[in-house]
C-alpha cells in the first residue's frame, strides 16, 4: 500500500498493532475503542512484511489524532 495516497483525514485514529497474529484476530470493536469511529489499524511491520510503518506513523503524527499502541508483550525469564 502507498502511504502517501492514503487519505489520512478519513481515520479518527491510528491503531498500531505489534503482533501479526495480533493483527489477524484484531477487531476495532473492542469497548475501549468505541470512541474511534473509523480507526486506521496496520500492522507495524517485521523483517519481512516491514518498510512502510515509519513514513506513515510521520504523517500520522502531523493530524495530531490519537495514535495508539497495542504492544507485543512477551515474557523473558
Amino acid at each position: 500500500m502507498d502511504v502517501l495516497r492514503l487519505k489520512l483525514s478519513a481515520f479518527s485514529a491510528l491503531i498500531q498493532v505489534e503482533n501479526l497474529d495480533s493483527f489477524y484476530e484484531f477487531s476495532p470493536e473492542l469497548p475501549a475503542l468505541s470512541g474511534y469511529i473509523k480507526p486506521l489499524v496496520v500492522y507495524r511491520g517485521d523483517s519481512h512484511y516491514g518498510g512502510g510503518f515509519a513514513l506513515l506513523a510521520e504523517a500520522w503524527r502531523k493530524t495530531h489524532r490519537p495514535h495508539i499502541y497495542a504492544g507485543d508483550f512477551d515474557v523473558k525469564a
